[in-house]
């Protein structure tokens, strides 16, 4: 939830609390401190919702729910837990990241609830695996399971769960197997297993998560091999493969089936097959050794490429292979120049570069084609003189903190239009342009 809205909503609740209403959503200490503990608070007849992480959530020994029969939401941090407590039937959202149990909790989730959280949170965690297993209790209507950080080795039998969208196992350093019910998840968008470190092997049945649109793997170094039919997954937009692991040396083709994939992480020295990432236009890119590691045909087949990279101080890779491509975007911190090749670049339109470092060369450039120039690189005092080149630049947009004045160039720019400057602190000549707009940008 934004910000903004979630603000808007407490400020409605109040506004309602000031005309007399009972207060339905308690987020404010002491307020819910008395809820929680069974202290004197106006009526609990009425409140639906309690969330509470700030400070001193530590102190806090919730004793107290079953008697607010109409709690749908509660999501408490960090506190203390008395084992014997109950939750409401009618709870929707049940968070407990990071609390305490008195002693070994004997766990009951309603069987309305549709979002457990329960980050950093063994005792429960581990007691709904038993619970599960013992009593064969199925969660129906359970959407979004985060266990992350949690001491479990083994992962719930997901027929218990059938209908989950959301599975997070962030970091759950003694996981060693993922239960082969996992590819009963038809409705799964979301797996994250990234920093399972002892995970060393994925169930076949994996790949028959048809649904499935994000799936991490990063950091799971024992990882001994990656399943031969991910290609199944025809859903995939976002994957990372950023295992670490010295196990993996390359993929199968199993990518050449993604046509849908948008953002793909790998490690460097993971190479690619020949028909790998043809089908999809965009590619995004965490290293810059990728760009030589990947077949001709991908390359060839890019029309957007963004590139990632603070460690990357020269591109020595040769963009020729690139020849499509119209959006360049170069999130390069380090990166001190561009090298002349990026002017062949005959296609190119959008050219953005983000760099702490980076000294311009007139024709590192395709100025010939270039629309839209984005350049966030505060060391720049002067731009080239583009003059003529650019001639069917339409947007730039400049963040240049130590820039003192703007080339008379921009002014005589018959197709310029607009002009936006950020952070240019120091700049102080600028030249007359029909449309100018000074704003920041992302």
């Amino acid at each position: 939830m934004h910000d903004q809205i979630r603000d808007m909503g407490r400020k409605i609740v109040e506004d309602e609390e000031k005309k007399g209403k009972s207060c339905s959503r308690l987020w404010k200490n002491p307020k819910v401190i008395q809820a929680l503990q069974k202290q004197r608070v106006p009526t609990t007849a009425t409140i639906e919702g309690i969330m509470y992480q700030g400070e001193g959530a530590s102190d806090v020994i919730v004793t107290h729910l079953q008697e607010i029969d109409q709690l749908r939401l509660f999501h408490v941090y960090g506190a203390k837990i008395e084992s014997s407590l109950h939750f409401p039937n009618n709870l929707k959202w049940l968070g407990l990241p990071n609390c305490q149990h008195l002693t070994s909790p004997s766990v009951s989730i309603p069987a309305e609830v549709r979002v457990l959280d329960l980050y950093g949170n063994d005792n429960v965690a581990k007691a709904l695996l038993e619970n599960c297993i013992s009593t064969n209790t199925v969660f129906k209507k359970l959407k979004i399971l985060d266990l992350t950080k949690t001491g479990i080795t083994i992962t719930p039998d997901f027929s218990s769960i059938p209908s989950l969208l959301k599975l997070t196992l962030k970091y759950c350093t003694k996981l060693v197997e993922v239960h082969e019910s996992v590819g009963k998840l038809k409705s799964l968008v979301w797996l994250n297993l990234a920093g399972c470190e002892k995970l060393e092997k994925l169930p076949d049945t994996i790949s028959e998560l048809t649904s499935l649109e994000f799936f991490s793997l990063y950091g799971c170094s024992d990882l001994l091999y990656l399943p031969k039919q991910l290609g199944n997954m025809t859903s995939l937009k976002n994957l990372d493969l950023r295992t670490k692991s010295k196990h993996i040396k390359s993929m199968s083709s199993f990518i050449e089936k993604l046509d849908r994939l948008e953002h793909l992480h790998m490690d460097y020295h993971i190479g690619a097959g020949e028909g790998d990432l043809v089908a999809k236009s965009k590619l995004f890119l965490k290293s810059a050794y990728l760009l030589d590691a990947l077949p001709d045909p991908c390359c060839r087949s890019k029309t957007y490429l963004k590139l990632d990279d603070i460690t990357i101080k020269e591109l020595m890779f040769s963009f020729i292979r690139w020849e499509n491509l119209e959006s360049l975007i170069l999130y390069c911190t380090s990166l001190k120049s561009l090298p002349a090749w990026v002017g062949q670049l005959q296609k190119l339109k959008v050219l953005k570069v983000l760099s702490d470092k980076l000294i311009l060369a007139d024709d590192a450039l395709p100025l010939k084609t270039i629309e839209k120039l984005v350049l966030e690189c505060h060391v720049f005092k002067h731009l080239p003189p583009f003059s003529k080149k650019a001639q069917n630049l339409k947007h730039l947009a400049l963040t240049c903190t130590e820039m003192e004045v703007l080339p008379d160039w921009i002014g005589s720019s018959s197709k310029l239009e607009i002009l936006e400057l950020s952070q240019c602190f120091n700049t102080s000549s600028f030249p007359f342009v029909s449309y100018i707009k000074f704003s920041s940008f992302s």
